[in-house]
């Protein structure tokens, strides 16, 4: 951690938007899985922390052959396991998994994209609940992929096999039920990830002492 905080550090404004916010709305229409949130699954703070650009070539890697190459993320809690086995030899699966994502080599590699390894928002120490002592920042995707408590950082030659990087964070047709959706490997098909944010707006305002 010493060595990561002596590095030049980085501050940005980036918005986290939960990937199922308004599915409140969407169950008005038709049941879906997760929770029933309303329009306010979001929020804005000023993360503090090493590009991950920065870390990957003090750590040496190329920027060289990055066709293909992702960068894995591994949180460090343990999660229940939602479906079992996946159609992935190498998937890890068990009653408990760990929860992870990976993004494009490129991706990571590119400054343009500001991905951020953070320890600090709003000037402070991160809380336990926001990722201390480390956490994953990736303006402009989804929450669910910005990886709290962040234990690994991997370089593999594929997409993650991470059981929530499948399991988690998908937009499936609109003709497949809940449960239709639990068959025919909808979860596995690499067209319906959701990483991006789309754009979308709400009114709102604040409550008494707010």
């Amino acid at each position: 951690m010493d060595e990561l905080v002596a590095m030049e550090p980085r501050e940005l404004p980036v918005t986290l938007v939960c990937a199922g916010n308004r599915r409140k709305e969407q169950n008005m229409i038709r049941q879906t899985i997760g929770f029933n949130w309303g329009p306010s699954g979001v929020s804005t703070n000023v993360w503090k922390g090493v590009m991950l650009r920065d870390l990957l070539l003090k750590a040496g890697v190329s920027e060289k052959n990055m066709s293909g190459k992702h960068v894995e993320f591994i949180g460090v809690e343990d999660l229940p396991n939602k479906v079992g086995p996946g159609p992935f030899p190498d998937e890890q699966w068990g009653k408990l998994v760990k929860y992870g994502t990976s993004v494009p080599l490129a991706r990571a590699m590119n400054p343009a994209y500001d991905i951020l390894i953070a320890y600090e928002a709003n000037g402070e120490v991160l809380q336990p609940d926001h990722g201390y002592p480390v956490r994953l920042i990736i303006p402009g995707y989804i929450g669910g992929r910005m990886i709290k408590w962040l234990a690994e950082i991997n370089i593999i030659e594929h997409e993650t096999k991470n059981h929530y990087h499948y399991h988690d964070n998908r937009i499936l047709p609109p003709h497949i039920t809940a449960e239709e959706s639990l068959s025919g490997g909808w979860w596995y098909k690499p067209e319906y990830i959701f990483n991006e944010l789309n754009i979308n707006s709400a009114i709102s305002q604040p409550d008494h002492n707010e």
